[in-house]
């Protein structure tokens, strides 16, 4: 998927697919995807680090209910960078600790070189 350009307006229609995906119900690995979305939109406008880190933490939410791993991988990164940039350097480098063990409970080695 391409990247918007425009993190505001493409937090508005994130927004939008979290609203509607709520209101579904049935399909959290979509809903955490937009969570995650939602959450690098908003380090991407800049100054909030506090709103990503409620995206992020939803999203991980979600995915630890569905199983994702590599979605588990990918949004307990990027809290880990939300913290890193909060300087909570300890709990940041737990939650890449947490990634890398993750990615190693499922064998995939791409996993564990990202996180």
């Amino acid at each position: 998927a391409k990247r918007s350009s425009k993190p505001g307006i493409a937090a508005q229609y994130q927004r939008k697919a979290v609203a509607l995906l709520e209101a579904d119900g049935s399909d959290k690995d979509t809903l955490a995807a937009a969570y995650n979305n939602l959450g690098i939109s908003a380090l991407q406008r800049g100054g909030l680090d506090e709103e990503a880190e409620r995206y992020f933490e939803r999203a991980l939410e979600l995915r630890r209910e569905t199983g994702h791993l590599e979605g588990l991988c990918a949004c307990t990164t990027n809290l880990a960078n939300v913290l890193r940039g909060k300087n909570q350097t300890e709990k940041a480098a737990a939650r890449l600790e947490e990634a890398r063990q993750l990615a190693r409970s499922g064998d995939n080695s791409r996993l564990e070189r990202q996180g």
